[in-house]
């Protein structure tokens, strides 16, 4: 017979409890404030509580009108933008809103057109120009037309240049090689050689505006052309004659002074070349046949902006000498452009380029001493040549007027006078000789 435990002792050992059980019992039961509960930490695979948001409101559905003036607003506001930061990005940079009156022209029909009258570059230019901290009259390889108050005006051909502003004041273009024979330059038929070389001339401001009225501009500081010279012809890389529309490109340099609305001098140095935009004309200056032209167009700018800060010292000090004095180094910078251009160099053995005299004032160091055995008839240009001493020949017309200097060499001259185009001795020579220096004295 199997032996059975007492009941009454199984009820009483069941009764005890651990200390482990007891223990917890105490902690969970007789602590009266509890420490500050600790983010509790859910199971594992538990259920997540989902707290549903509340949905945001649905936006209106806008009307087929509604939608098309927003798609029209949109394109607009993106060629106004684009515009402004192209011409004047600081106007964007204002807290104010910016308020624009256009006028459209719709023409009736089915379905019509709609241009803008005048055209909307024209419009927003007029408009954002009174918004500018600068007049938006230079336009980096443009020029600025007093009369339809444009600033992109352009040559058309790469064998242009600029020749000079009407009397209304607006700017007009004329082929390199029509502006050298009006000029009656002896060496223009460099131009056209095979192997011919560029030809660089400097021009004045005064002259290039000898025809401009002042209301049209002549006497105008927010826009005024100081100098200009002008090379070619260079013979372009297929690339750049494709966009150019031509071989043979000319070059404008120029140096034109504005202000800024405070009345803030700028000095710039404006690079024009006919059928190529400034950022192609930056590309082109990067080919290797074209870097003496870009370090000299380089040397050009450092001296230019040396000149303006010399100015600006000058006007912050209220020194009107100091300031003429700056600006009377601005055809300098152009005399040592077109050295540059001409492969001359400014070594040790020239000497200061500021002491030199510039080509079209050397004529009135040899001709003091001028004598009839030294004055050419130039039967091709119908000018009269004086050879002298310093390596330059210098051209005149009948009346006595000074044309232009150029550099000569014996072989040039021999040449010259075996193809019988220099006359020696010709009649009247003593006469206009006379004239020559009654008229440069």
């Amino acid at each position: 017979m199997n032996e059975l435990s007492d009941p009454t002792e199984r009820v009483a050992e069941d009764s005890v409890e651990s200390p482990v059980t007891e223990t917890a019992s105490d902690v969970s039961t007789d602590v009266s404030e509890p420490a500050a509960a600790a983010e509790p930490v859910p199971e594992e695979n538990a259920p997540v509580e989902i707290v549903p948001v509340e949905a945001a409101p649905a936006k209106p559905a806008r009307s087929r009108t509604e939608r098309r003036e927003q798609a029209a607003a949109d394109a607009l506001r993106g060629l106004i933008r684009d515009y402004i930061l192209e011409k004047c990005p600081d106007v964007l940079e204002q807290s104010e809103p910016l308020s624009f009156t256009l006028k459209v022209e719709l023409i009736p029909g089915e379905p019509g057109e709609m241009s803008f009258t005048p055209h909307l570059r024209k419009q927003l230019g007029r408009q954002v120009q009174t918004r500018s901290p600068e007049p938006l009259l230079f336009e980096e390889g443009a020029m600025y037309d007093f009369q339809e108050e444009k600033t992109d005006c352009r040559p058309s051909d790469p064998a242009e240049v600029f020749a000079g502003y009407d009397s209304m004041g607006r700017p007009q273009w004329s082929s390199y090689t029509q502006v050298l024979l009006d000029a009656r330059d002896p060496e223009v038929d460099q131009l056209h050689q095979s192997r011919g070389r560029p030809l660089v001339r400097h021009q004045r401001g005064k002259d290039l505006k000898a025809e401009q009225l002042g209301s049209f501009g002549k006497t105008s500081r927010t826009y005024s052309l100081l100098g200009q010279v002008t090379a070619g012809f260079y013979r372009l890389p297929p690339a750049f004659a494709k966009i150019a529309g031509g071989e043979k490109l000319a070059f404008s340099f120029q140096v034109v002074e504005t202000r800024d609305a405070h009345g803030k001098l700028r000095l710039r140095l404006n690079t024009l070349a006919g059928g190529l935009l400034p950022v192609e004309v930056n590309d082109l200056l990067q080919d290797r046949d074209f870097r003496n032209l870009a370090a000299a167009r380089g040397e050009a700018l450092r001296a230019l902006e040396k000149v303006e800060e010399k100015a600006l010292a000058a006007s912050s000090m209220r020194d009107s000498a100091g300031f003429q004095a700056a600006m009377r180094r601005i055809p300098g910078v152009l005399y040592g452009l077109r050295d540059g251009l001409e492969g001359k160099s400014r070594g040790p053995g020239r000497g200061n380029p500021r002491d030199r005299k510039p080509a079209n004032d050397r004529y009135k160091a040899d001709l003091p001493e001028a004598s009839a055995g030294e004055f050419f008839r130039d039967a091709e240009r119908n000018s009269w040549v004086l050879v002298g001493a310093s390596g330059f020949a210098h051209a005149f017309q009948d009346s006595g007027r000074y044309v232009t200097s150029f550099p000569v060499n014996p072989g040039l001259i021999e040449s010259r006078i075996l193809s019988e185009r220099w006359q020696l001795g010709a009649s009247g020579a003593e006469a206009v000789l006379a004239r020559v220096k009654e008229t440069n004295a």
